[in-house]
């Protein structure tokens, strides 16, 4: 009997970390649209920076708003994985919310090379924030697979156990 409360428990425990799991996948997808758009947005900053004009200015600008949408959604699915896993160290917020405001109406009204300057910068921060919540969500998701493997092993061996345990009855 204690055998079955054992495996009950583990069963219980994988269908949390699978929770865990898909809310890490959810997190993680958002993460590379954010990443791909700000990536674009990067390229095209620099071709700004170089005189590229209103079009280029353009262009950036609707990578920066794939981005900050991507980031917004981010945000959200975060709480989500939070509530599933109960803490991420080191991802409190992802930014979204200040993402692309400061610069945007000067960045169209005063093209120039110091704008287009200080926007790229708010880009490759983003990019760099990024990058750091991909490996961290990567990370945990990791960790969490280990151990529903764990889980599946120890309940294998349980199985084995209680039906030895019924054979010999």
């Amino acid at each position: 009997m204690q055998l079955q409360k054992e495996i009950g428990r583990l069963e219980a425990e994988d269908k949390e970390l699978q929770e865990v799991l898909d809310a890490g996948r959810d997190v993680h997808v958002q993460v590379q649209q954010a990443l791909n758009a700000l990536d674009s947005a990067e390229n095209w900053g620099v071709v700004d920076m170089m005189g590229g004009g209103m079009m280029t200015t353009m262009m950036k600008r609707d990578r920066m708003n794939q981005a900050k949408n991507a980031m917004t959604e981010i945000e959200y699915l975060l709480r989500k994985f939070r509530a599933e896993l109960s803490d991420i160290a080191g991802a409190d917020t992802v930014g979204a919310a200040n993402f692309g405001k400061e610069w945007s109406m000067m960045d169209y009204l005063m093209d120039g090379f110091f704008i287009d300057y200080m926007v790229q910068q708010e880009i490759t921060e983003s990019l760099s924030n990024m990058r750091r919540l991909e490996k961290e969500i990567e990370r945990v998701c990791a960790t969490i697979q280990q151990r529903k493997e764990e889980n599946q092993r120890k309940k294998t061996e349980l199985r084995q156990e209680w039906q030895t345990q019924m054979e010999q009855l």
